[in-house]
């Protein structure tokens, strides 16, 4: 497409779904790469630290090839377990840039719960992000990552990581199976739902037109992104617009990160939102 993203946001939200339909999520990180990369990407507001979009694209794209050296190849099934952190991003969208299918579990699951989904979905890989115990899955014998956001990362040249990036999409399956998104269970035990990069694509386009205005809009992100609202609502948005979030590690901590940095918007569930005004 001779359409960029970037001068698909320059007019209304509207025109951004009826005028420019990427094919797959790696086209959007290409996207970024291409027209925000000097722009922040991930905000700790509470700290004070930013990525910016090159440096967040450069920290996929190693730990992609990470997943590679380790053995995995595209379609293969990768478990990830962490809390909401920076690096749970960076392991998305290398999983994209890889194109090894992202089981994400909830990081809140007991351990049984998890051992459940790791007989269920048989991966062939781990990967832990942020700071949390792998002992138990490490002994099953599966390539095992372990993640964390570089927040002092050095830049790399804004022409190399376009570059590697535009690689990949040329090999991505727009169609394949890119991610298994997990249901809550609230009407019986959880179930996997297989997603494409052209259905969650398609949603983010759509979801970024309803209710997202500018491309340096900030976020509040919370909600963990491993179940759909978020991983959508918040971080395929965000993508589709070249904005930022602010993710709140601690949820004791979210008055005080919106008063560091307003938020243009914040997703939630009608229990939070009477809380936040409480």
């Amino acid at each position: 497409m001779e359409k960029t993203l970037h001068h698909a946001v320059e007019s209304t939200p509207g025109r951004v779904a009826n005028e420019y339909m990427p094919s797959s999520l790696a086209q959007l990180l290409l996207d970024r790469c291409h027209v925000s990369f000097e722009r922040p990407a991930i905000i700790d507001a509470i700290t004070g630290e930013t990525l910016c979009w090159g440096q967040l694209l450069q920290q996929s794209i190693r730990v992609a090839e990470r997943i590679e050296a380790a053995g995995l190849r595209s379609g293969d099934r990768v478990i990830h377990i962490g809390p909401h952190t920076a690096a749970w991003p960076i392991v998305d969208f290398a999983c994209l840039l890889s194109g090894v299918v992202h089981v994400a579990l909830h990081a809140e699951e007991s351990q049984s719960e998890q051992n459940h989904h790791l007989q269920l979905f048989q991966p062939r890989g781990l990967i832990f992000s942020g700071k949390i115990s792998h002992r138990r899955a490490s002994q099953r014998g599966l390539p095992l990552l372990e993640v964390q956001a570089d927040w002092r990362a050095d830049h790399v040249p804004h022409s190399l990581v376009c570059r590697c990036i535009t690689e990949r999409v040329r090999k991505c399956d727009p169609d394949g199976p890119a991610t298994v998104l997990i249901s809550s269970g609230t009407t019986g035990r959880p179930k996997g739902f297989v997603h494409s990069q052209r259905s969650l694509v398609t949603n983010a386009v759509a979801s970024a037109a309803e209710f997202l205005e500018e491309p340096d809009d900030v976020r509040l992100s919370w909600l963990p992104q491993s179940h759909a609202l978020a991983r959508v609502g918040d971080l395929y948005t965000t993508l589709v617009r070249g904005g930022a979030l602010n993710i709140v590690r601690d949820r004791h901590k979210i008055l005080e990160a919106c008063k560091q940095i307003p938020p243009a918007a914040i997703l939630g569930v009608p229990i939070f939102y009477d809380r936040l005004a409480r």
